[in-house]
């Protein structure tokens, strides 16, 4: 398929000079100590937990980050290559209910099970990704556990971790070690990635920093989604909600920069 570019050079001139202009003069908010001090280190101004960028800064960190990657699953001919022109599927994440014979319920640790042997016996979903379906039974303090051992066990694809915790990312990313073999086997190469939101508007909550900065620290894929639902955490207008959604997502990506310089990233979008 072509690729189609709906807007002119001019239009995404336009996003692009809105973008900076709400970085610069309004910021975005950090709410993790550790954030703050890698923008502070960087001379970008920080105002209590607000961060202010200066011109051009936002670019800059994000062209460290690769324009395409590669990352590593369990049976070497189910990696994948992301960004280019390679494109990636995986299946709907996040439902809290399932649906069987016209009567819905909460979902299952079995439900899941389910869904993850169908993912794996279909060459059209690349990645289950992190939540198919969301397995109610299990208590939350160990669901993330349960989830990524079903992953492993069940797929051989790359699967994604968990990121609204800091014990839950470095729980997911030590089953990846296991897996592969150690710390540096998986720093060469990503096995996992996490989608960190954005808690929008123009605003990174603690559980979600602590998601991005352990996957960064450990040289893992990290997409960056602002959750902008137009006219509630974002401008109800298109234009001006594209430009949010840039300044959060770059201001995600220049922390995971920051963090390590050439990290895998992705600019996610929910909008």
């Amino acid at each position: 398929m072509p690729r189609y570019e709906p807007l002119s050079e001019e239009a995404l001139a336009t996003i692009d000079a809105g973008a900076e202009r709400l970085g610069t003069e309004i910021g975005v908010q950090f709410d993790h100590p550790q954030a703050l001090e890698l923008f502070r280190e960087a001379d970008q101004t920080v105002d209590d937990t607000t961060v202010r960028f200066d011109p051009g800064f936002l670019r800059a960190q994000a062209a460290f980050a690769p324009s395409e990657f590669a990352m590593q699953a369990r049976n070497p001919e189910r990696s994948i290559v992301v960004g280019g022109n390679h494109m990636i599927f995986g299946p709907a994440n996040g439902p809290p209910f399932v649906r069987i014979d016209g009567v819905r319920r909460d979902g299952t640790m079995a439900d899941l099970e389910a869904l993850l042997k169908l993912t794996h016996l279909t060459d059209n979903l690349d990645t289950p990704g992190r939540n198919i379906l969301e397995p109610n039974d299990v208590p939350l303090d160990t669901r993330h556990l349960l989830r990524a051992l079903a992953a492993i066990r069940l797929t051989d694809r790359v699967w994604a971790g968990e990121p609204s915790s800091d014990f839950a990312a470095a729980d997911c990313i030590r089953m990846a070690e296991i897996v592969f073999g150690g710390r540096e086997a998986i720093e060469e190469t990503p096995a996992l990635f996490a989608n960190c939101n954005v808690n929008s508007p123009l605003r990174f909550d603690s559980r979600m920093l602590e998601g991005v900065l352990n996957y960064a620290a450990a040289g893992q894929a990290v997409i960056v989604t602002p959750f902008l639902l137009m006219g509630a955490m974002a401008p109800v207008s298109v234009p001006a909600a594209l430009v949010q959604q840039n300044v959060e997502a770059l201001a995600g990506i220049a922390l995971v920069q920051l963090v390590r310089r050439g990290n895998p990233c992705v600019l996610g979008s929910f909008l």
